[in-house]
């Protein structure tokens, strides 16, 4: 049989040792979609793990670039290893902090009053403020307050005041600060360490700094990450920590699902868990275990990239105003919808209510040296605006009329990877399902090409919060069309109809079949691996359970009790058996 051969990114199926499952080649029927979703018969909830060990197909060569690391000591849990040739190398320090069996504490204290400043300020709604030298009033949703910080990585403390600390969360914001002067309701946050307190706005509160930029003190602050190495550098500037609020009894979805992706060679967030306390005015709570996940921003990429690849453009994509006035809308890559309303892209400004569909992170912000502002949006962020276009533009071409424009926009082999991963992992709030929780990179190496990483997936494995339920995602077929966590409205994102869904009436676009064929054959490949199992989440939920099955606690959430506590791994163990007997039984595997 012939052989395929697959272009991946340059940090692709990094793995253990070289080893890698070969991907399957079969054919696919190039007729309609695919829709139906199947109504297995799912297995009782079980703690015994099931696995299959069916030839997933005939092989196919991959290339193995020279560039992986040989060090076993760091590498990941999951089997993978960064790229030798990265920008930011991986140190023993930040390979410690994320790798599953690492026990990470955090205690966090600061006074009443900024926690109530944080609730107060954070919460969504009473949000504005007026002050002296500013016309206009500011929301403070996303400001962040000043609070002291150790963090102990296997009972190495590490001690750092006046960290940066904000509310996270676009949609379940609470009030968490109760009249006991105690910390006492599940909430998530940002902490960053290079916070320096010198916007005019915190002059309101007495905690603007009168340092300058030329100050010594100032610029150590501005540049004090966390675990950073003896130098200073290749550590991470903030983290993010996600409090438990949904019923994953296993507290590990999310870890686990986002080290599914980076096992096989996507650029990917790290996340773990830890536990935490928070002291407030002398009163301590124990707020139990929480989600830990890496930022998705210049430092994590360098960590993917060589220096000349990891300068290129960075978008946060989710669903945001598509006008100054509000048109909130999920983030479908539509060009018509940008050319209506330019600014649902942009650079997000919560302070002044302005959060685009599109938040830049990383782009082209100056036009010259002399770092003048640049006003043009379609050279500002031209290849964004340029990806939706040839995605419209190339709409009723044959497929060998659009392949070269389509696969010059899109790094097409790690995108059907994504693409495998995200069906396989049932998340309802994602690209596919709600045209949200995304980042795209486009990387300037290879002339400006995107990757897609994933976001935010506390909703999969069979989590979910949409009417259709979690487990339910399980059940689908890998071809399904319709936006499952939006209300089940038909799939509007053009590039899956190019990779994936045959369905030419929607948008006038033959599908590509042997992108949709090697798309199935990662699913194939994935389901058929040695990660994506019972068996291997299991030995994750292991891990962890060693780690903090002492440090658990009962919270709130929207006065609900939320029970923060290590409860088996039954409902992965259902979602594994469902979505393997949804792939298993679709003829053209």
């Amino acid at each position: 049989m012939k052989k395929l051969k697959l272009t991946l990114p340059l940090f692709a199926l990094i793995l253990s040792a070289c080893q890698f499952v070969p991907i399957g080649s079969t054919s696919v029927p190039s007729g309609d979609s695919i829709t139906s979703e199947n109504n297995s018969n799912p297995t009782s909830e079980v703690s015994t793990p099931t696995t299959t060990s069916e030839d997933p197909g005939t092989s196919v060569e991959l290339p193995i670039t020279s560039e992986v690391p040989t060090n076993p000591e760091l590498q990941m849990f999951n089997g993978f290893n960064y790229p030798n040739g990265a920008q930011t190398k991986v140190t023993d320090l930040y390979h410690e902090f994320w790798h599953p069996s690492t026990k990470v504490e955090f205690e966090i204290s600061a006074e009443a009053t900024i926690f109530n400043y944080m609730d107060l300020y954070g919460d969504g709604n009473n949000d504005e403020i007026f002050y002296e030298g500013m016309p206009q009033s500011r929301n403070l949703n996303d400001l962040y307050w000043p609070v002291n910080v150790t963090i102990k990585v296997n009972g190495t403390a590490h001690t750092f005041d006046e960290v940066g600390m904000r509310r996270k969360g676009n949609t379940s914001r609470n009030y968490f600060f109760m009249t006991d002067n105690a910390v006492s309701d599940a909430f998530s946050f940002k902490l960053s360490f290079n916070e320096v307190w010198d916007d005019p706005i915190y002059e309101v509160f007495g905690l603007k700094k009168s340092w300058t930029k030329a100050d010594p003190a100032y610029v150590l602050r501005d540049d004090r990450s966390f675990l950073a190495d003896g130098n200073g550098k290749y550590g991470m500037d903030k983290l993010d920590i996600k409090m438990y609020k949904t019923e994953d009894n296993s507290l590990i979805n999310q870890p686990f699902a986002f080290s599914l992706f980076q096992r096989y060679g996507l650029i990917t967030p790290n996340s773990t868990l830890g536990a935490i306390k928070i002291t407030s005015s002398g009163v301590t709570r124990n707020m139990g275990v929480v989600t830990i996940n890496e930022t998705i921003d210049k430092d994590l990429i360098r960590r993917y990239f060589p220096k000349a690849n990891a300068t290129g453009d960075l978008y946060k994509v989710g669903w945001g105003q598509g006008s100054q006035w509000g048109d909130w809308d999920k983030g479908n890559l539509k060009y018509e919808q940008y050319q209506n309303y330019p600014s649902m892209i942009g650079e997000e400004d919560k302070f002044n209510n302005y959060s685009p569909r599109y938040d830049a992170k990383e782009f082209k912000k100056y036009a010259d040296a002399e770092k003048t502002i640049l006003n043009t949006p379609e050279v500002a962020h031209a290849n964004l605006i340029n990806l939706m276009k040839v995605l419209s533009q190339n709409s009723g071409k044959t497929v060998a009329q659009y392949f070269t424009a389509i696969s010059e926009v899109v790094d097409i082999n790690s995108f059907l990877m994504f693409g495998a991963l995200s069906y396989l992992t049932g998340n309802e709030d994602d690209l596919r399902n709600n045209g949200n929780n995304y980042y795209i990179y486009f990387n300037p190496g290879q002339n400006n090409k995107a990757y897609f990483i994933p976001y935010d997936y506390d909703w999969a494995l069979g989590l979910g919060w949409n009417e259709n339920g979690g487990l339910a995602m399980a059940d689908l077929s890998p071809f399904h069309d319709t936006l499952q966590g939006n209300d089940r409205n038909t799939q509007d994102n053009r590039l899956w109809y190019y990779t994936v869904i045959n369905r030419k009436a929607v948008f006038n676009i033959t599908l590509n079949t042997e992108w949709r064929n090697t798309y199935l054959s990662y699913i194939k490949t994935i389901r058929h691996g040695d990660y994506f199992n019972p068996t291997k989440f299991n030995e994750l939920y292991q891990l962890y359970y060693n780690n903090y099955k002492n440090d658990t606690n009962v919270l709130k959430h929207n006065e609900q009790a939320i029970y923060n506590t290590f409860a088996g791994t039954g409902l992965f163990q259902e979602y594994f058996n469902r979505i393997t007997t949804s792939i298993d039984k679709e003829a053209y595997i």
